[in-house]
Order: C-alpha cells, then structure tokens, then sequence
C-alpha cells in the first residue's frame, strides 16, 4: 500500500514538501517550463596510471558517468540545462578534466547550458602530492580554462529562472574538504539573490558541500561545512533550492530533501554511493528536475538499472 505523507507547512513565507507526488493529482501528460539533470561526484580518473606511489583511477568512473549521460538523454531528450555540482575530476589533474569536458559533450544534450562547480577534490593535487609551486590561483584557473565557466562562483538566467552557482574559492589545509567562500562571494550572492526575486518562483542555487545537520550524511560527526552564514543569507529567499553534494548518501532517504528554516537537496553521486551502513556496491545515482508553475518536482534516478528511486515535490508559494 503507498504511503501518502502529510503536508508540513513551515511559514507563510516558505515553500513546502510533499514527499509524495502522488498525493496530489497533476496533469498526466503535463509537460514541465525547465527540465534539467543534477548529478554531482563524477571523479573521472582518465587513464589508469600511479603517481608517486598513488592510484590516480578506480570505480571505472568514465563508463558511469557516460552511462549516467545516456539515461537522461533518453528519459529527458529536450533537457535546457545539466548541473554537475563539484568533484568533476579525482584530483583535479588537467588529463582528468579534459576526459571529463569529452564525456559531458560527447553525452549531454548539445542545446543545453552547462553549470558545472568546484569540488574539494578539484584541489586534490596539492593535498595529495609535494607540488611546492602550485597555488590555489593556479587550480581555480585551470578550473576555468578547462569547464570555459566564468568563475567558481556566477550566474545564470535560463528558460525565465535564476541559477546561482557557488564555489571553494581555495584548500584550506585545516580542513582540505570544506568550502572556502569569501565575503566578496557571500555579498556578491546577496546582491544576486535579490535581483528579480519573486516569492513564488524557485531559485535554484549550487554549491558541493552541504552544510552540516541538514540532508542525510550531514548528521552526527559530518564536520566539513557548518554554513551558518550561508544559512542566514538564504533563509531570507525562501524559494531558494540549495543542491549540494560531496557525501555520496544514497537518494532512497527522506532526508534527500531537508526543509525546515531553507531547503536543501541531497545530489548523491555517480561513482559510487554510500550510507550511514556503508558502500552501496555498484550503484550510482542522480537527480531530474522538472519545474512547472506550481511545483518543483524532483527524481531521484538510479543510473546502473535505469529505473527511478523515487520523487519529492516542492510547492511553490501563492502571492
């Protein structure tokens, strides 16, 4: 028997979750305003080799990520825009990022925009390997030449809709996982944020790491992002979407989707995915995002058997 769970209502000035979008009837053959994929985690290796000692390649991460390309392409032919939110590469080597951009425009709807975001492990080569010339300027940039994105952190306007892209802006030896995001970044997205904003449609916002308590894999010891300005900054929009990755929990819990005082969506990860009871073998997830005027509707989808995991539906707010 299918379980239809209650609305929670958290304020007047919030959107809300339905967790089952069965609970509601839509439309059978309503076609969605935007469609795009969220998938995060990809950690393309390219060719296997050892590097001081160190495996660069494992997970046969190039054949999933294609895979994952592939699935989308034919359960969403006509996507305007794909999101890959950070750990594009395993360490953050040029060779790594070259296969990475030859798989997304080898796999990826060629009409579409492509919003692409700054992993911890795109930082990799200087945790990992004595490089005592190589800088944090240096790996932002070869960031942006390798993706053509026009900084870690910016903006963009597709099909009527307000996409905001967050990013590390450097390593922080003390903590290599966690974001490093300056105050220029933090005022900057205030300032975006408030540009055009309607209380009643989504904003859609990107960053790698979520931030600490919120979707599932950021309880108990999760340590690398406490985000409390972050917070403080969104709970003013509240139509903002954060999607986050970086943990790799599976998309099967409820908490995919955390809405309390903002919302946050869990994005999984196509190279491998785990849980609080450990790896899952073999599996490798993603997210379909479907906006219509009312909703937000959001698929969590299962990539090594093509089939869904299950749907979250964010509701807009009325005038």
């Amino acid at each position: 028997m299918k379980l239809v769970y209650r609305i929670i209502i958290f304020s007047s000035a919030m959107l809300f979750i339905a967790i089952n979008p069965n609970a509601t009837a839509y439309p059978a053959k309503e076609v969605p305003i935007l469609q795009f994929p969220v998938m995060s985690d990809v950690h393309i290796c390219g060719e296997p080799r050892v590097i001081d000692r160190i495996p660069i390649c494992w997970n046969n991460t190039d054949h999933k990520f294609l895979k994952a390309l592939e699935d989308y392409q034919r359960i969403a032919p006509s996507y305007q825009a794909i999101a890959v939110v950070g750990d594009l590469t395993n360490h953050g080597l040029e060779e790594q990022y070259d296969r990475f951009m030859d798989l997304l425009f080898t796999g990826s709807n060629p009409g579409a925009e492509r919003i692409l975001a700054m992993g911890n492990h795109e930082f990799f080569e200087m945790k990992l390997w004595n490089r005592p010339l190589l800088t944090n300027e240096m790996l932002l940039m070869r960031f942006l030449m390798k993706t053509g994105m026009e900084n870690v952190y910016y903006d963009k306007w597709i099909a009527g809709y307000h996409f905001i892209t967050l990013g590390s802006e450097r390593m922080m030896p003390e903590n290599p996982n966690a974001p490093y995001i300056s105050d220029t970044q933090y005022r900057w997205l205030e300032l975006k944020l408030s540009l055009n904003a309607a209380s009643n449609k989504p904003i859609f916002v990107f960053l790698h790491q979520p931030i600490k308590d919120t979707v599932y894999g950021t309880e108990r010891n999760y340590i690398d992002f406490d985000g409390k300005r972050l917070k403080n900054i969104l709970r003013k929009y509240p139509q903002a979407i954060l999607f986050s990755g970086h943990t790799h929990y599976t998309l099967d819990h409820p908490k995919t989707v955390y809405q309390k005082e903002l919302t946050i969506v869990n994005t999984s990860s196509v190279s491998y995915v785990t849980s609080r009871e450990g790896r899952k073998r073999g599996l490798s997830q993603g997210l379909l995002v479907n906006v219509y005027k009312d909703r937000v509707e959001i698929k969590a989808r299962e990539f090594s058997n093509n089939t869904w995991i299950r749907s979250f539906t964010i509701q807009n707010r009325r005038n």
